[in-house]
């Protein structure tokens, strides 16, 4: 079976007030990096990690579990790069969810790109 190992680098940047925005990183519906934003409001974070995928297609979701727009609690997805293809024009919002409760407006959401390995392959017929 055809494997491929694929490099991804996702940067995220963060605005809040007083509680810091989580974030979760899936690759193929399970998940591979969890974390929130510590430090300074405008802060970079800048994740990697890498897998090896079999020939077909994929998905790696960026989850914003607890965005809050009453309290200014955002992260941002600034690039996502795969074996150092830039690839954010390409990334689809496919959820924003709101559970609002009083005084709350608590907002899910969920970015994903869908591809597939070989990657070389699939870059040139689409990018």
């Amino acid at each position: 079976m055809l494997t491929e190992k694929l490099y991804f680098k996702i940067t995220l940047v963060s605005i809040f007030k007083n509680i810091p925005p989580k974030y979760i990183i899936k690759l193929n519906k399970k998940t591979v990096v969890t974390g929130n934003t510590s430090g300074i409001t405008g802060g970079k974070i800048l994740v990697t990690f890498d897998n090896i995928l079999p020939a077909g297609s994929h998905t790696v979701d960026i989850v914003f579990p607890n965005k809050d727009a009453d309290d200014d609690n955002l992260l941002l997805t600034e690039n996502i790069e795969i074996n150092g293809y830039y690839l954010s024009p390409i990334l689809n919002k496919i959820s924003n969810n709101n559970t609002a409760s009083i005084g709350t407006n608590n907002i899910i959401e969920i970015y994903r790109l869908t591809f597939e390995t070989p990657l070389y392959m699939w870059l040139l017929k689409n990018i």
